[in-house]
């Protein structure tokens, strides 16, 4: 199943709460119909970035919610679009070790982490 992950930097959130490492998921997983899943999180080595790796059947469809809910959401007093970056990979979380920046669209085709 294909892997999405979302990069938080923690220094460009005004509320760098941790409980943004439960709720972006849960939020998204409901507002896709369950098209959109949590598998867990992490933190980057050598920064203080908040990673969230979730997983879809369809990277196309799952991607319309997280670009949405980054532009248009406040969650915990944080427009997560000035903090974030988001990655896909074909392969699983599990499996996947480097992620195809795919947002901001400035930054499109980069690698994470």
């Amino acid at each position: 199943m294909p892997a999405i992950l979302i990069r938080l930097d923690p220094a460009r959130l005004a509320n760098p709460d941790l409980d943004l490492r439960y709720d972006i998921p849960e939020r998204l997983a409901q507002a896709s119909g369950g098209l959109v899943k949590s598998s867990g999180f992490d933190y980057e080595d050598c920064t203080d970035a908040m990673l969230i790796y979730l997983s879809t059947s369809s990277v196309t469809e799952a991607m319309r919610f997280v670009v949405a809910m980054l532009d248009d959401e406040v969650v915990h007093g944080n427009r997560l679009a000035d903090a974030a970056q988001v990655g896909v990979s074909e392969l699983s979380p599990k499996e996947a070790t480097r992620y195809t920046v795919v947002y901001p669209s400035g930054k499109a085709g980069a690698l994470l982490p």
